[in-house]
């Protein structure tokens, strides 16, 4: 943990040593210049869809079962942890399953694999009892791709089922975690075969949503925050309990003065919708490709 801490640490402070002075322009042009056309596009959208999409105020509940899919232990808070409380308040259901196996890693904090597994499994289990909902599905999957993606598929539409889900969180489908991107792959070909239909929020992780809706999440923005702060082997490394408090506390701007402290951000889709999305973004990358590397968790 000490280790992974030094080291990013170290990369904050070289970052601008380098690129603080003359370089930095050139760095940022070259950056540019290098996009291409698909890029150029999407930045394009994201750009453009706020002009036309104004987020409209929802509230609880969202569904009579809910199903958060999360890529991993700890995205389900970060990302949607006020809609989970809330819909618990309303008296509805809620389930979590993890695709990730979280051992990633593992190096950095001294552990090996299995043990950053365990631990990341632990810390789930506890935040699930004290939110007081069911024991979380783990997939453990590794990398997400190829025959992974495969069961995947399987996996989340048998998840779906079981928990008679008719609402599905996810990350935003453009989030750029490649692993959340391999997740929503999956999600859309299982949600593809799903005989019903299904509604799909989208919520922020690594990258901001475009939003259509919006909850305001003032009477459980403390419990949220003591749920996150729960995942110790993440929090210990980035003070996401911080950082998130913040970024829920900027997006209460699409309430009137006074309205709201703190609201949470949704890209919200009917499931076939969410399929057609998916298989668009799917077609233009490959898993060789992303649409942007990896971030360390």
């Amino acid at each position: 943990m000490r280790l992974r801490n030094a080291l990013r640490r170290l990369y904050r402070e070289l970052i601008p040593l380098l690129y603080g002075r003359s370089n930095y322009k050139m760095f940022l042009q070259r950056t540019f210049e290098a996009l291409d056309r698909r890029s150029a596009a999407i930045l394009g959208v994201m750009n453009v869809l706020p002009a036309f999409i104004k987020p409209i105020p929802v509230k609880a509940p969202f569904g009579k079962s809910m199903l958060v899919v999360a890529p991993h232990h700890d995205d389900e808070i970060i990302g949607c942890g006020g809609a989970m409380l809330l819909q618990l308040r309303a008296g509805r259901s809620v389930h979590v399953v993890f695709t990730q196996d979280g051992g990633d890693e593992h190096a950095e904090d001294g552990r090996t694999r299995e043990e950053q597994i365990s631990v990341r499994e632990e810390e789930a289990l506890e935040v699930a009892r004290q939110m007081g909902i069911p024991a979380p599905t783990f997939l453990r999957k590794v990398s997400l791709a190829g025959a992974e993606a495969e069961q995947l598929a399987d996996e989340l539409l048998a998840e779906i089922e079981k928990t008679k889900a008719d609402v599905v969180m996810t990350p935003f489908v453009l989030d750029y975690n490649t692993q959340h991107q391999r997740t929503n792959f999956a999600l859309a070909e299982a949600i593809a075969r799903l005989p019903r239909s299904i509604k799909v929020m989208c919520y922020e992780v690594w990258g901001l949503t475009v939003p259509n809706v919006v909850l305001n999440i003032d009477d459980v923005q403390s419990e949220k925050a003591r749920l996150l702060d729960l995942y110790v082997s993440q929090v210990s490394g980035t003070d996401y309990v911080h950082a998130i408090t913040g970024l829920n506390m900027y997006h209460s701007i699409h309430f009137g003065a006074h309205e709201c402290k703190y609201a949470e951000r949704y890209f919200e889709v009917p499931g076939q919708e969410f399929v057609d999305i998916m298989r668009t973004i799917r077609g233009k990358i490959t898993d060789a490709d992303p649409l942007q590397p990896t971030p360390a968790f």
